[in-house]
């Protein structure tokens, strides 16, 4: 039973592949080099759906890239879907570069960039929750506000605080995760809306150092948000930084007494 199992799968792996390199061979534009080939097989291999896998390849190979500048592209793209991130928001970014004829080192570049930002949005993610489909959506929202300007080392000191308080939530993951969801959507807002990262940082820290909930840090974010439509940004902030920071200072007053 096990030889005839073995041989069934052996069977299926070999029609498997010959179908991807049916797939390869027919869609990749000639001439196109052995490698290239393989390569764009293993991006198949690794879980890179297909049409994403051979429509890069084949754009790349159009829009005159080197075959090692393919190559670096597509191992990028590996790499990524080792990591569990979204490959497809890298390719896309190889796609925008191509849109405007930018040239392959710098879509190279930009590809990289991209992933390492996922990477290490989707490693603080993590850090605050367990199931994948909940890493996504704040790995998802926090590399949103990193591509708003926030430094990696900025981003971690809001997720120290968040650990901090997603520790005490044991007995309300819902609540821990929507605390997780409306902090890093206000991160995000405020960066987009132009707060500079540190004051940014400091609001969101102090808020969470002040017992912020989700529900207060959603209404932070809605009344920053309304507010900003007709006052400066940066006032605006230094009047709510000031006021979490009071409110933090009154509450230690109070633990103190």
């Amino acid at each position: 039973m096990k030889k005839i199992f073995a041989t069934v799968m052996a069977v299926l792996f070999c029609l498997s592949s010959a179908g991807w390199a049916d797939e390869v061979d027919q869609l990749l534009p000639e001439p196109v080099s052995n490698q290239l080939r393989t390569n764009t097989r293993a991006m198949i291999r690794s879980g890179v759906d297909s049409e994403d896998a051979i429509k890069m390849t084949r754009a790349m190979i159009q829009n005159r890239f080197q075959e090692r500048e393919v190559i670096a592209a597509q191992r990028i793209v590996m790499e990524a879907r080792t990591q569990i991130l979204p490959e497809r928001a890298i390719i896309n970014k190889a796609y925008e570069g191509m849109a405007k004829q930018v040239d392959a080192q710098a879509i190279l570049a930009a590809m990289q960039r991209v992933q390492s930002r996922y990477a290490a949005s989707y490693q603080f993610a993590r850090n605050l929750a367990k199931d994948q489909a909940t890493v996504q959506r704040i790995g998802n929202i926090s590399v949103d506000a990193m591509a708003a300007g926030l430094t990696t080392q900025s981003m971690e000191r809001i997720v120290v605080q968040l650990e901090n308080r997603v520790q005490t939530m044991t007995g309300n993951q819902a609540e821990a995760f929507e605390l997780c969801v409306q902090t890093m959507l206000a991160t995000r807002d405020m960066m987009r809306l132009g707060v500079p990262a540190d004051m940014t940082v400091n609001m969101m820290v102090n808020g969470l150092r002040n017992g912020y909930s989700a529900a207060d840090t959603k209404m932070l974010r809605q009344s920053f948000a309304s507010q900003a439509r007709s006052s400066s940004v940066h006032q605006l902030a230094k009047s709510y930084a000031a006021g979490i920071s009071r409110a933090l200072r009154g509450r230690r007053r109070s633990a103190q007494t």
